[in-house]
């Protein structure tokens, strides 16, 4: 965004579960590298988003020389709330943004963040995300690379997402029992309890494999096994 570091500690949600994470230099249970952290409670990594900086120099060339101050400013807050983990003020803010410059790739980009960010938030606990929500993300990931189809930025941005929602979703599914007691031949000595997948879980399902193929599809880097999973669970 605005400066050229974000702050060195960020506490963070693990994606999946909720559980509490702390992001900062040599953390202890980084995989690979300390962008990635494998949450205590769930076991599921979480590929770290950091606040990014969006070009206002580039921006400029487009906007008035009235606008570019007002600009200047609205990245400024929106960089704040976003480093704040206020994602509906920061999501605010990068409309706000692109009603100056809607050519900007890092606003869009950071929209698409900012939404994935309210989109999880808003449904820890609930088990109730469904494919709009993610088709919504690649609408913005899409303006994105219309505007800079070479942003590194979206790059990144992209691929983390997929990441992320993918790996939370593939955990839901693995959360899900059978919630369906059904008694069969009661009363007598045939009597047996089987328990089945209500018709609601079915759906919570194919909703979850639905969204997952959108998380493939929005990544730049294509993961083959995303694809393989997709197979097999829907066959």
């Amino acid at each position: 965004m605005g400066t050229t570091e974000g702050p060195k500690v960020v506490a963070l949600k693990c994606m999946a579960c909720g559980g509490r994470l702390m992001r900062s230099e040599g953390v202890p249970g980084a995989v690979g590298s300390n962008q990635v952290l494998k949450c205590e409670f769930c076991q599921t990594d979480n590929w770290l988003f950091t606040p990014q900086r969006i070009r206002v120099d580039e921006s400029a060339s487009r906007l008035d020389a009235s606008q570019r101050p007002q600009f200047s400013n609205l990245v400024k807050i929106l960089e704040v709330a976003y480093e704040a983990e206020n994602y509906r003020e920061a999501y605010a803010y990068c409309n706000k943004a692109l009603e100056f410059d809607a050519d900007s790739s890092d606003v869009w980009t950071n929209k698409a963040l900012c939404a994935f960010w309210i989109i999880l938030g808003s449904n820890w606990g609930e088990d109730e995300l469904v494919s709009t929500d993610a088709l919504e993300i690649r609408t913005y990931l899409n303006a994105a690379k219309t505007a800079d189809p070479g942003n590194p930025f979206y790059k990144d941005a992209a691929n983390k997402i997929s990441f992320n929602l993918s790996v939370t979703l593939r955990w839901r599914l693995g959360q899900l029992e059978p919630d369906l007691r059904t008694v069969l031949n009661p009363g007598t000595k045939a009597q047996r309890i089987v328990y089945q997948f209500s018709l609601a879980s079915l759906i919570r399902t194919s909703k979850y494999l639905n969204t997952i193929a959108t998380c493939y599809d929005i990544a730049e880097t294509k993961d083959i096994n995303l694809l393989k999973y997709l197979v097999t669970d829907y066959t």
